[in-house]
């Protein structure tokens, strides 16, 4: 499908066994596969030979499971602790912007549709200010 064929897709409304399909031509259509992709970033730090522990700095000794729990929970219930999120999602942005195919495949995508997928794109975490506006600014917000 990803390659630009034709796909035959059945009937939305159809309840028969063997239903009409529809031919659609994939060839100009743009396929997005967005995501959250959670611990994409440390696969690719990992690639790259650098711990990541978070808030702008590096380790040749990463954390045990348990303690980087901890502090991830430590931290998310800390008020203070914007700078400190603001650097985290800068560091991850980093490496998010160095995504490679292989490291999509460590993250657990077969290959055969990574191999389809001829550009990455890795976009930036929003903050807080990013959020409101989202919600406040446009024409028709949720948020008056």
């Amino acid at each position: 499908m990803l390659e630009g064929t034709i796909v035959n897709v059945p009937e939305k409304n159809s309840k028969k066994m063997r239903s009409e399909t529809i031919q659609v031509d994939t060839t100009n259509i743009l396929f997005v596969a967005s995501g959250a992709y959670t611990g994409l970033d440390k696969i690719i730090s990992r690639r790259k030979k650098e711990k990541y522990i978070g808030f702008g700095t590096t380790s040749n000794e990463a954390p045990s499971r348990r303690r980087a729990s901890q502090l991830d929970l430590h931290d998310h219930h800390d008020d203070n602790n914007n700078s400190r999120i603001q650097e985290e999602n800068l560091e991850r942005d980093k490496y998010l912007q160095e995504c490679e195919a292989r490291d999509l495949i460590e993250f657990g995508m077969i290959p055969e549709f990574i191999g389809r997928i001829p550009v990455i794109v890795a976009f930036h975490s929003l903050n807080e200010d990013m959020l409101v506006k989202i919600l406040t600014e446009p024409r028709n917000a949720y948020i008056p």
